[in-house]
């Protein structure tokens, strides 16, 4: 007979979501195929081609044991297959109950499945009778699954025969490559939204051997991919693949492939895997493999921008407004106060990092206590034509336009003698000077009240601009020294 085999060509293919295109084939082969399948499914439906043999019973209490040995008619996810059964002890379980897959056969039982009937039905040395030939693959089976003892069946012919096979799948089973089933292993990743997320898929053998051509269709529940469909090339990797999406998202991608399960493939019992017989599959069969991964899509925003000078007061930061130095301010949600920023040198606060939600921004009550850089004094005063808190809602946006505008209305009085000692008669001049210290013009100017020199009628300076003094003429700021002013003369203005 031919003791070649035909190689079945069965891929593993698995998703590396990637940072780099860095992990290496040999670390993802290796924790590939430690991972179970349970994704085909198969059931018993009736006895095919084989007979009722009679031999030595391989496990306690001994003695002999007759048992249908031959092929069994059922179906992988619902096409019609045939199957051989393994582990004697446990009765076997027809429809309705199923079986998954778990792996795959002893290499010599591979060999058997891939070069004996069913799967060949014309070769060198093959019993005429199938139910004879199907008896003994069985028996050959079994003696390398269940240490049945070939040389003990009753039936000469199926004897004769099934110690052959054994001797050929003993000789030779070391030319069959068996190929693990489809396993997907994804690695979930976060990326910024608005970031594309890069991934490949690539299919490696059991003998961990790139696959090419191999077609895998890709889906997206969220997003947009770069490709639909890919195909492996020569080192089993498919170009890389890109999933976009710009706002907060967790996409579940899908990569599905039409792949080969070949004979050998073994199902266990899907809820009493250890009270019941294990199947080997036949015939091959192909399979749709559906896989999973998730990327998550998160938005991280910026809130941020000044506290400035308003110096013209139209509530709008303008080209050289200075920045406020040390204005605290703070990053409300609800009612909890999350963070805290103190403006720079240039007036700048900023809070990053944030998900998406609805902030307060506004400005901390110790800007307007004593030390505070707002505090208001008898000389100067701060006003606003901004609020001083505002809510803002981002959803993968950054808002760095939120500007605290202040500007200060400031009169600044000073006010010298002539003189330090003075006689009843002498004239003490005096040099009073006004300084707007403010952000905007005096425009309904300034009454300046001194009692020694004016009584209660005030010095009325009509406008001072921002930065300009005003320095009241010595006619108005002479006081002729009386007798009654003798010790210390108090001129006090205001």
């Amino acid at each position: 007979m031919n003791t070649y085999t035909k190689l079945l060509l069965r891929v593993i293919v698995f998703i590396s979501l990637i940072y780099g295109l860095s992990t290496t084939v040999t670390a993802q082969t290796k924790k590939l195929l430690s991972v179970q399948d349970y994704t085909s499914i198969a059931k018993i439906i009736s006895k095919a081609e084989g007979t009722d043999l009679t031999f030595t019973r391989p496990y306690s209490p001994g003695g002999s044991m007759t048992i249908f040995a031959g092929t069994f008619n059922g179906t992988l996810n619902s096409a019609s297959k045939k199957f051989y059964c393994i582990d004697l002890p446990q009765p076997l379980a027809y429809s309705p109950d199923e079986y998954w897959d778990e792996g795959s056969t002893p290499s010599q039982i591979t060999y058997i499945l891939n070069n004996y009937y069913p799967l060949k039905t014309s070769y060198t040395g093959k019993l005429s009778d199938n139910n004879k030939e199907a008896a003994a693959v069985q028996i050959a089976i079994w003696y390398f699954s269940d240490n049945v003892n070939a040389s003990t069946v009753t039936d000469a012919t199926i004897r004769t025969r099934a110690l052959a096979i054994i001797a050929d799948a003993t000789l030779n089973a070391g030319n069959t490559n068996p190929l693990a089933t489809l396993q997907v292993i994804p690695t979930n990743q976060t990326v910024p939204a608005g970031t594309p997320a890069s991934f490949y898929v690539q299919a490696i053998s059991l003998s961990n051997t790139p696959v090419s051509g191999v077609t895998i269709q890709l889906t997206t529940t969220l997003g947009t991919l770069s490709t639909t469909s890919v195909i492996t090339g020569t080192d089993g990797k498919t170009p890389t693949i890109t999933l976009n999406y710009s706002s907060n998202g967790t996409a579940s991608v899908k990569a599905k492939a039409t792949v080969e399960i070949p004979q050998g493939t073994k199902y266990v019992h899907k809820t009493n895997p250890n009270d019941h017989q294990k199947l080997v599959l036949a015939t091959p069969a192909t399979d749709v493999k559906e896989v999973f991964t998730n990327i998550e899509f998160t938005c991280k925003n910026k809130i941020g921008s000044y506290v400035y000078r308003d110096i013209n007061a139209n509530g709008t930061k303008d080209t050289g407004e200075p920045g406020i130095a040390g204005a605290v301010v703070e990053l409300v949600q609800g009612s909890t106060v999350i963070a805290t920023a103190t403006t720079d040198v240039n007036g700048f606060y900023s809070f990053p990092n944030l998900p998406n939600g609805t902030y307060t921004v506004r400005l901390h009550a110790s800007n307007f206590a004593f030390g505070g850089v707002f505090f208001n004094t008898d000389i100067v005063k701060w006003y606003t034509k901004n609020s001083a808190s505002v809510n803002t809602t981002l959803n993968c946006n950054d808002n760095l336009s939120i500007n605290f505008g202040f500007y200060k209305i400031c009169i600044g009085i000073t006010k010298t003698a002539d003189k330090t000692t003075y006689n009843p008669g002498d004239i003490v001049t005096y040099t009073i000077t006004v300084e707007n210290c403010g952000d905007l013009p005096l425009a309904s100017g300034v009454d300046v009240y001194d009692n020694l020199l004016w009584g209660t009628t005030p010095y009325h300076i009509n406008l001072i601009n921002p930065g300009e003094t005003f320095t009241i003429p010595v006619a108005n700021t002479k006081y002729t020294v009386k007798p009654s002013d003798c010790g210390n003369l108090i001129n006090t203005v205001r």
